[in-house]
């Protein structure tokens, strides 16, 4: 922008500003940490993927990233027409911490879990999903109600061997520090039960879906509200308290979900890495861990019909992180995937990540397979193997 011009920006409220004619937060965070650019999240549809969530703006570049979209080049990178906006407003202060180690995550989530247990309405829609009593309490899935506000947290951890000057919490996203009666305390989802007790009149419940590492260790959780999906139509959300007081994120962390047979869990704990010749690729936490269980259960009634392509899957939050199983299937040393996203692939931004997914993986050397099946039986892998039916596995 050249030096006599003004920037098109005005302060609609305290979280909201409006630059270039678009409306984002008036937060700025770095999205790498090499490069001093700050990035704004949209509080408007994105403009390349009309989605409300996820995608930042960089008015010093008049650049969009895009979470569910890709440019020509495989890059999630948007350049805007127009003038770029180098006179900004002073950055907000955040007061995020460092996100804590992979085990002290799966240590302070396994506790927050077993504390906040499964409410009924939980239960029965995870059994209806298909998931056993068993499996649902190995998976530690939990429920976030209205009470959930009122727990103690620095007492929770005190019964757990941690005092309250450990902080063992922070750096733990979901967690952070929230003034009430002229006093800081400790909290948990605290903006997101806020959320959901304005849109609900009465009780609601919330899913807690751990999401776990090749070493079994909990380290990142979604929520998805039973009753109430985001108005872009998704139902799931990372726990996260960046920005907040003494809040963190799960950004550029490797959220992957590396989903077992249930009973195998406590084996590859304490440290043990898993490895796998093969994989199944899928989005969604909770439809990974669904497809690992329904793979091997066929398995014990005596068909090794789907174990032959995978005892694991690997599940990613949204089909435009894609890039995100790489590092994982090296990790776990990889050789051989089974794409099985859901079939609605008339949606472009789903379409577009396939493709590119499948691209990068054939240029990176795997043997890539994709399931596929007819959408009246079922939308997603998931719903396929519930229903009774078996995917066409073919090599691409």
């Amino acid at each position: 922008m050249k030096g006599e011009s003004k920037p098109n920006w005005v302060t609609c409220s305290r979280k909201l500003m409006e630059i270039n004619g678009l409306r984002i937060s008036n937060r700025g965070k770095q999205i790498n940490p090499t490069s001093d650019l700050l990035w704004y999240e949209f509080k408007q549809p994105c403009p390349i993927c009309g989605h409300d969530d996820w995608c930042v703006y960089c008015p010093e570049t008049n650049t969009v990233r895009c979470e569910r979209v890709i440019n020509d080049y495989g890059r999630p990178y948007h350049k805007l027409e127009g003038e770029v906006t180098t006179n900004l407003p002073e950055p907000k202060k955040t007061y995020d911490v460092k996100t804590a180690s992979d085990k002290q995550l799966d240590v302070v989530y396994r506790i927050v879990l077993q504390e906040l247990g499964l409410a009924e309405r939980t239960k029965q829609d995870l059994l209806r999903r298909g998931l056993t009593e068993e499996a649902i309490a190995a998976k530690q899935y939990a429920s976030v109600i209205p009470d959930t506000a009122l727990i103690q947290w620095d007492d929770v951890f005190e019964r757990a061997g941690y005092d309250k000057d450990s902080n063992i919490w922070r750096g733990v996203p979901g967690f952070s520090k929230v003034k009430m009666n002229g006093e800081w305390r400790v909290k948990f989802c605290w903006s997101a039960i806020k959320g959901m007790i304005e849109k609900h009149d009465g009780p609601f419940e919330a899913l807690l879906v751990p999401y776990r590492n090749e070493r079994q260790e909990i380290i990142g959780l979604q929520i998805r509200d039973l009753d109430h999906p985001k108005e872009d139509g998704s139902k799931y959300r990372w726990v996260s308290t960046a920005g907040q007081v003494a809040g963190s994120t799960v950004a550029n962390r490797l959220n992957v979900n590396v989903s077992v047979y249930s009973p195998m869990i406590n084996d590859i704990k304490g440290g043990k890495h898993l490895v796998s010749d093969s994989a199944w690729l899928t989005e969604g936490g909770l439809k990974g861990d669904i497809i690992t269980e329904k793979v091997l259960e066929r398995y014990f009634q005596g068909d090794d019909t789907l174990l032959k392509n995978g005892f694991v899957s690997l599940a990613i939050a949204g089909t435009g992180s894609y890039k995100l199983f790489l590092e994982m299937l090296k990790r776990m040393q990889v050789k051989s995937v089974i794409v099985a996203f859901d079939v609605d692939i008339e949606k472009e931004q789903v379409r577009n990540s396939l493709n590119a997914l499948v691209k990068l993986l054939k240029e990176e050397g795997y043997t890539v397979k994709k399931a596929t099946w007819n959408i009246e039986n079922g939308k997603g892998l998931d719903d396929l193997l519930n229903n009774g039916y078996l995917p066409e596995i073919v090599e691409i």
